[in-house]
């Protein structure tokens, strides 16, 4: 799960980093569209998140991040496709927009699996460690951003039209989303060769609860019907 989310995390992080310059220098968007379409992505996984967790107990804890690696393999190299394909045209904006939400989506499945799985692969006794490797984990994966400047290397802080063009033609920010796909891959095969209990792992003690096991056998609605009705929420 650890590896899991490094990989993941390098992967939106250097994604949160360059996709407002993709959509500006690439697809031909404005900047206050870009803005926009950054404000809709990062706020609409946080809510899908919400959404969705509660169905990754039903998907499975080894389903659920093969399915959102999946999805979110499939809309990196769509909205890195897009440009190229079209240019940067409205054809291309369009289809950027709807790769963008099926990204957004493979992300909400799968941020809540990296939590959830850091829990259901500790017990009460190693879960404080846990959540500490898993923050250690996630700014390791951050800490490799450097590749964004490898890839944009092209291009200097404030490019000339001329400049923008020449990169575009190129291939532009392109490549970047091929590693960005690739990354995305090796989560599903991080997940398809290492995760194969899905059970929570065993407490050194049995101290499993009538409510905890009350907990464990509750239904998606349930679960969100929780959620909603805590005073912290």
């Amino acid at each position: 799960i650890q590896a899991l989310n490094m990989v993941y995390c390098l992967a939106y992080f250097a994604f949160v980093t360059i996709n407002s310059l993709h959509l500006s220098h690439d697809v031909g968007f404005s900047d206050e569209a870009a803005g926009l379409m950054v404000a809709m992505f990062m706020t609409g996984t946080a809510i899908l998140q919400i959404i969705l967790g509660p169905i990754l107990d039903r998907i499975g804890f080894r389903r659920t991040p093969l399915i959102a690696a999946t999805i979110v393999t499939v809309g990196f190299l769509g909205i890195g496709a897009s440009p190229l394909f079209f240019g940067p045209t409205s054809v291309a904006r369009g289809f950027v927009f709807f790769f963008y939400l099926v990204a957004m989506v493979g992300n909400g499945l799968m941020f809540p699996i990296l939590t959830a799985g850091t829990k259901r692969y500790s017990n009460k006794e190693t879960q404080n460690a846990a959540f500490n490797f898993w923050y250690l984990s996630m700014n390791a994966g951050a800490m490799f951003l450097f590749v964004v400047d490898y890839v944009r290397r092209p291009l200097v802080d404030k490019p000339t039209v001329e400049q923008v063009a020449v990169f575009r033609e190129a291939g532009g920010n392109a490549e970047f989303f091929w590693f960005l796909a690739a990354l995305r891959a090796l989560c599903w095969f991080i997940v398809y060769f290492f995760v194969k209990n899905e059970e929570q792992f065993p407490e050194f003690r049995s101290t499993t609860t009538t409510e905890e096991k009350k907990k464990e056998t509750m239904s998606i609605w349930q679960n969100l019907r929780e959620v909603f009705g805590n005073k912290a929420f």
